[in-house]
């Protein structure tokens, strides 16, 4: 049987609080923020603290997660670009995600060099995986059949965060292949060949 995987984005934050306010209505208020839902909310998905109130942007359909559960399948969409562009289907983590040799600020420079764009069709899929209480594993398959493979890790089992080492082990996958793109291309000009004689994640 095929399987999918969902592109839906959601708006979440982790429940600190629920207060009944009036009639009919509650407050529900985590991480900064606060919504009022209703009794027929709270009746059909039983939210309780520490788990996550989400609502979809597509249609504005609220819902609710455990924590476990929202934190092993989601994880945060960034405000870096080209790094959501990766994969359709997955929200990458993290406002400050950055990798050196795909910056997409690019005005001005006209040197061949590695860009997002390119970079991005090299790649089919990603996977996480946490192999100890403190270490995360990225998992980054590529379309020549090549995995590279990112880390992450904590010194304290109680510091481990799911999204925040989502955010660090992919960073750290993304820049490896960023590196070997940026070897492949040094090597082809070395040799004379040009980046556009080359199938390199490049541009000119």
């Amino acid at each position: 049987m095929k399987k999918y995987v969902s592109n839906r984005v959601r708006e979440a934050f982790k429940i600190e609080k629920i207060l009944a306010v009036r009639q009919g209505a509650h407050r529900i208020t985590g991480e900064g923020e606060r919504v009022e839902v209703t009794d027929a909310y709270v009746k059909k998905h039983d939210p309780v603290v520490g788990g996550y109130y989400i609502r979809y942007v597509d249609t504005g359909y609220e819902s609710f997660c455990p924590a476990k559960e929202f934190e092993a399948g989601n994880i945060l969409q960034s405000n870096n670009r080209w790094l959501d562009r990766l994969l359709p289907n997955q929200s990458f983590p993290g406002d400050s995600v950055s990798v050196s040799c795909c910056d997409e600020e690019t005005s001005g420079l006209n040197a061949p060099r590695v860009v997002p764009e390119k970079l991005i069709s090299r790649i089919t899929s990603v996977a996480f995986y946490r192999l100890t209480d403190t270490l995360m594993i990225c998992v980054v398959f590529l379309v020549n059949g090549s995995t590279v493979t990112g880390e992450s890790s904590c010194v304290s089992t109680e510091d481990f965060d799911w999204q925040a080492g989502k955010k660090a082990s992919l960073e750290n996958a993304v820049q490896k292949i960023c590196s070997l793109e940026g070897y492949l291309l040094k090597q082809a000009l070395y040799e004379g060949r040009g980046a556009n004689q080359c199938d390199l994640a490049v541009t000119v």
